[in-house]
């Protein structure tokens, strides 16, 4: 059985797994549309020019930079929260004679696909608060 079909099988969100499968992919929804908002509004200084485009853009960098560490926190515990909540569901896999590059590739799989699903809800947010 391939890797994608097995994670398609054991992937269907079951009522334990669905808060935790929609706390990552709010996670990843999250910091995309962050990321999106903050960029785009430090970007859109580089059209203004008046005498205080200079401190304007000073503080738009700063606020990217500022970013970074949290939306890089919130990131990583999306990511050990869907490691977390694939846990049983490999290691059974593994227990009934799954390879460990079958249970490798799975979890790639899953992971990919909530944080996916996260960041074209990200982007979709930002569409919807972009001026």
């Amino acid at each position: 059985m391939t890797a994608l079909r097995l994670a398609w099988l054991l992937g269907k969100p079951t009522k334990e797994r669905r808060g935790p499968l929609v706390l990552t992919a709010g996670a990843y929804l999250l910091v995309c549309a962050l990321v999106l908002i903050v960029l785009s509004g430090a970007l859109s200084f580089t059209r203004v020019q008046n005498d205080l485009t200079g401190a304007y853009r000073i503080l738009a960098a700063l606020a990217v930079v500022l970013l970074i560490v949290p939306l890089t926190a919130v990131g990583m515990a999306a990511a050990r929260l869907s490691v977390r909540s694939q846990d049983t569901r490999l290691s059974t896999v593994r227990l009934l004679g799954g390879t460990p590059g079958l249970v490798t590739a799975m979890t790639v799989v899953e992971s990919t696909a909530t944080a996916l699903i996260g960041a074209v809800g990200g982007v979709a947010l930002y569409a919807l608060h972009a001026p």
